[in-house]
């Protein structure tokens, strides 16, 4: 590749690559249906749709105290403490990073070469691919049923000398379903590679791996307080793994990834995170009055959930058709084009009531439309 007169050489991997899809930004769909951006409500990036405002303006007080000017101190000390002592395990067991993604890239990094093969069940998160394909692996996808129930056993039985790691995002995204902690032991005590286990959602199902780590060598967990924190815009996230891998890991992460008001921030959060269940009941509360409304919409097929989302498949209709008219309405969900499995399928985040409330009414309409159509 030429870039003016330098010749600039590119990793055939990235030639190859299915990057990892964007999200437009709010202009450009609001551009789509002639809205204005403020009018845009995203329902497409499972954010929390609370803003902590206690957190935030605490910080805000003291922010002539932080020392913008440095760089952070490359060990975390401070953060590891209360993450540790939120998650319940030692500092020496947590890695903070920027975000999930970062911790996930990290592990990839760690312990994934050219020629390897990385395991997940199918449909998940899609960046799991691209971090393993970045590095030259080829991802292998074990299908769900009909039904989006994982099949442990297949996932083991798949693993060989190649597999130098599997994925499991627990609940799953995008089906919001988990697995029982049994399941999760199950693979880690079947196989001899890493088993990284996202738990973005965790504050949702309040089940966790994290009281494994010790027992099983090869277990690392990925969090965020992008989600139920409600701090999607300060890259927050961290690793929980045994003392020997977290030294291993170390040895790959960047030294300054994070910057010191997103840890001020993050160490705030942390130190009194009672909001975030007042957050997670409130969300639980619409999800669930969602899920019973669209559940009773015929031609509508709905995933229970324990996550802030749920999934939905058209059973009449076109998902690409309901996208446009959510749009319409200013309301911005998740579509799946490329994935056969997913197919006429849609992913809406949980909002507030008053949101879910315009969703149950266009969906209703919509199917409806759909069914005297036939």
């Amino acid at each position: 590749m030429v870039f003016g007169s330098i010749r600039v050489l590119v990793r055939e991997v990235l030639r190859r690559l299915e990057p990892y899809a964007f999200e437009p930004s709010d202009r450009e769909l609001a551009s789509l249906v002639g809205l204005r951006p403020d009018q845009i409500v995203r329902l497409d990036t499972n954010a929390s749709p609370y803003y902590p405002k206690g957190v935030i303006n605490s910080v805000c007080r003291s922010v002539s105290k932080i020392r913008l000017n440095h760089y952070p101190d490359t060990s975390y000390a401070s953060l590891r403490h209360y993450i540790s002592c939120y998650a319940g395990v030692g500092p020496d067991n947590v890695i903070p990073t920027n975000g999930a993604d970062e911790g996930i890239d990290i592990v990839t990094r760690a312990f994934v070469e050219k020629g390897d093969e990385v395991l997940a069940p199918h449909p998940t998160y899609s960046y799991f691919r691209v971090s393993s394909e970045i590095q030259g692996a080829e991802f292998i996808r074990i299908d769900s049923d009909d039904k989006f129930r994982i099949d442990i056993g297949a996932l083991i039985s798949r693993a060989s000398e190649r597999t130098s790691l599997i994925f499991l995002c627990n609940p799953n995204n995008p089906t919001g379903q988990s697995l029982p902690m049994r399941e999760v032991e199950r693979i880690c005590s079947s196989v001899e590679v890493p088993v990284l286990v996202d738990e973005a959602y965790y504050e949702y199902c309040g089940t966790s791996a994290a009281p494994l780590i010790e027992k099983y060598q090869n277990l690392i967990v990925v969090r965020t307080l992008s989600k139920a924190f409600g701090l999607a815009g300060i890259r927050i996230g961290y690793l929980l793994a045994s003392e020997e891998t977290v030294d291993l890991l170390n040895k790959v992460r960047p030294p300054n990834s994070l910057g010191v008001l997103n840890i001020a921030i993050a160490e705030r959060a942390l130190r009194d995170p009672q909001f975030v269940k007042r957050f997670v009941e409130r969300i639980a509360g619409v999800r669930e009055w969602l899920y019973r409304e669209l559940a009773s919409i015929k031609s509508l097929e709905v995933f229970p959930s324990r996550t802030n989302f749920l999934l939905v498949r058209l059973l009449k209709g076109d998902s690409q058709d309901l996208w446009t008219r959510l749009l319409k309405r200013g309301l911005v969900v998740r579509r799946f084009a490329s994935d056969p499995m997913l197919r006429n399928c849609l992913r809406i985040t949980i909002g507030e009531m008053k949101h879910a409330r315009v969703i149950a009414n266009v969906i209703t309409r919509y199917i409806e439309d759909a069914e005297g159509e036939v």
